[in-house]
């Protein structure tokens, strides 16, 4: 028989559901959670499902990382097909590529990938060229990664070498960044303090793993055949070009300067990458990263969900970091 609903103890409840189950924990005093956000992730997500949610969830949520694993576990859920759930992912993601830099940008991954010879998916193709490139795309080896798992091996490879390209073409390089990997440069700096002020010396050193880089960067651009003939070729010759005009380095303060922005000029010329698509605002950088990992979880989710259409999978990878017409 139970008892009087009037005569149960709520706060007596919720303490034997804490100590003889542990679902529920008493966070503050009055307030309780429960104990593994897993279990909260997913009766979330089954809620979710239930009720039709899908919608809000995409709408509001999409690039909230903690709704990361309720995404996934909804697609999961989805027993009817997630076909839906991806398709509404990849409307909202392409709200994000909403300027004349940003559309820019992904024409140009296209236009350098269109063709090429390597053994990779166009979408595959089209995040490592902008990987390489120098947009600001902090999760672009993410969804590499999601779209191709030996793809992402072959640029993790490198991505020291971009690095250190980069940031030998600041004029005023990062010295703990280049002590950390030339243990030469720490020692001698640590032995002779002076040497901090000799920029001949420093310039010196820094060119010379600039060097090595250059040598792996073309070598790699080779061997993934990401871009096709016309980019591959170019960039490959353009890089050793930059090689065999560092072997040589002037002294002035001036002539070394000049020699970096040149370096600037050949990398972008060779790219056929317009520098002034990189005049981002800090907007713009969010939403290209916003739009990124939009699309990694796009990937994640159709791996977890029970049934999605081949055709509409299809599409969706086939549209991936293209603009579409009309769209953003």
């Amino acid at each position: 028989m139970l008892p009087d609903e009037k005569s149960i103890d709520g706060a007596a409840v919720l303490r034997s559901i804490e100590v003889q189950h542990g679902i529920l924990v008493e966070r503050a005093e009055g307030i309780y959670s429960f104990s593994h956000l897993t279990l909260q992730e997913y009766l979330t997500a089954q809620y979710i499902d239930d009720h039709r949610q899908i919608d809000s969830l995409v709408a509001e949520h999409l690039t909230e990382q903690r709704w990361r694993e309720i995404f996934i576990l909804v697609a999961g859920l989805m027993r009817g097909g997630a076909d839906n759930l991806l398709l509404q992912m990849e409307t909202t993601a392409q709200q994000f590529i909403n300027t004349d830099n940003l559309k820019n940008l992904l024409h140009w991954s296209e236009q350098a990938t269109e063709g090429s010879e390597g053994d990779f998916k166009p979408a595959a193709k089209r995040s490592a060229a902008i990987f390489i490139s120098p947009a600001c795309a902090h999760n672009i080896l993410a969804l590499t990664s999601a779209l191709c798992p030996n793809l992402y091996y072959g640029l993790d490879s490198i991505s020291l070498d971009l690095c250190i390209f980069d940031e030998a073409l600041t004029p005023n390089p990062n010295l703990d960044f280049f002590c950390n990997i030339i243990p030469e440069l720490d020692l001698a700096i640590s032995y002779n303090p002076d040497l901090l002020r000799d920029e001949v010396f420093i310039f010196n050193q820094v060119f010379a793993l600039f060097r090595r880089s250059v040598r792996n960067l073309a070598q790699a651009i080779v061997q993934l055949e990401i871009f096709n003939l016309v980019y591959s070729d170019t960039l490959s010759g353009k890089l050793n070009a930059l090689e065999a005009k560092h072997s040589g380095i002037t002294q002035s303060y001036e002539a070394r300067y000049d020699l970096i922005k040149s370096v600037r000029r050949t990398w972008y010329l060779a790219l056929s990458f317009d520098p002034d698509w990189l005049d981002w605002s800090e907007a713009e950088v969010e939403s290209l990263n916003n739009y990124l990992y939009a699309n990694e979880l796009i990937v994640r989710c159709k791996e977890a969900a029970v049934r999605v259409s081949p055709k509409v999978w299809a599409g969706i990878e086939e549209r991936m970091l293209t603009v579409r017409e009309g769209k953003g």
